[in-house]
């Protein structure tokens, strides 16, 4: 097959003029039933249908694919470059390089989520990227759940954090690697207590997580927690309190007052959908790994039919500095 790719790969370019840029991205993984070491672990069942860390997973072996940018517009050709790129950057990448501004055609009612990687190619640029966000989902159900490998994947440049949608309140559905001298996740970070560099960068990606969290979906549908509504706030005495209002899923949920549109209206039998909100510090907004969490408190859902919306005070007791930040957000066990 690689032989057949290559060959029908060499008879295109032969005839593509010499001033056109070629962008190669490759599928994401392997299926796993032909897996094969190191993305391969037995030790472990991690996937619906067997070990290993492979195509339909958030994985490394599922979640990472193959770049290559060849042409007139990249500056020192053969060389390899650490960009974190996730696909939608090839939107505006493309547009870039036939030089049309992604930013200035775009219309404002549209969210760009594209960030062209011109500076990695036009100069040997790491070009900043916070984050890279990957998905998996209708995967695994209610039937399947000690092997379901629906979850989501944050990560930054070193590390990366893996959370499973499947929820049991089991740390084991939460895992979190060195992704520089782990690549391919064999050992889980959580399993031992981190050292302070891995334990910023795993609040880090906590807090971030928390502003993509989801309740469990059936038939492709997902469902964002509602962020939450600030209704006061006060400082008095050395202790900062945010009263907020929160939206709490009920256990039997009529979906027709969920405000998502998705058909069919039904949501799945669901073994718990309490989540907990969480208050984080910072006291310096330029640093991505300044954020501790305060406190946290679980929210539990109702047994009507309908949404429910309720207050709760977040307290940090310790709010001596002359200033901090704060910011709020949901997590699901």
């Amino acid at each position: 097959m690689i032989q057949a790719l290559d060959t029908e790969i060499g008879a295109l370019l032969s005839v593509v003029p010499t001033n056109t840029d070629i962008i190669f991205l490759g599928d994401n993984g392997t299926p796993i039933q032909v897996i094969q070491p190191p993305f391969i672990n037995t030790n472990f069942t991690e996937t619906v249908s067997g070990n290993g860390h492979a195509k339909f997973t958030v994985y490394e072996g599922g979640a990472r694919t193959p770049l290559i940018i060849a042409g007139p517009d990249v500056a020192s050709p053969g060389r390899v470059n650490d960009t974190l790129v996730n696909e939608p950057d090839i939107f505006s990448t493309i547009l870039e390089l036939a030089g049309v501004n992604a930013v200035a055609t775009t219309p404002t009612n549209v969210t760009l989520d594209s960030v062209s990687l011109l500076p990695a190619l036009k100069a040997d640029i790491i070009r900043p990227t916070p984050y890279i966000i990957e998905e998996q989902f209708n995967e695994g159900t209610a039937a399947n759940s000690g092997t379901a490998s629906d979850g989501v994947t944050l990560r930054n440049g070193q590390f990366k954090l893996l959370h499973f949608y499947y929820h049991t309140n089991d740390v084991s559905w939460e895992k979190f690697y060195d992704s520089s001298s782990d690549p391919y996740e064999f050992t889980n970070l959580l399993a031992v207590p981190l050292t302070s560099t891995a334990q910023a960068n795993y609040y880090a990606l906590r807090r971030q997580l928390g502003f993509s969290a989801t309740f469990e979906n059936i038939l492709y549908r997902r469902s964002l927690i509602p962020g939450p509504a600030i209704a006061s706030f006060q400082f008095t005495n050395g202790i900062f309190q945010i009263n907020g209002q929160y939206t709490q899923l009920s256990t039997n949920v009529n979906t027709a007052t969920f405000p998502q549109l998705a058909s069919p209206n039904i949501y799945p039998a669901q073994p718990s959908i309490d989540y907990s909100v969480t208050l984080w510090r910072s006291y310096n907004l330029s640093d991505p790994l300044g954020w501790t969490p305060v406190t946290n408190t679980i929210l539990t859902p109702g047994t009507n039919n309908t949404l429910i919306i309720s207050n709760t005070v977040l307290a940090d007791l310790n709010a001596t500095n002359d200033h901090a930040f704060y910011s709020v957000t949901p997590f699901i066990p």
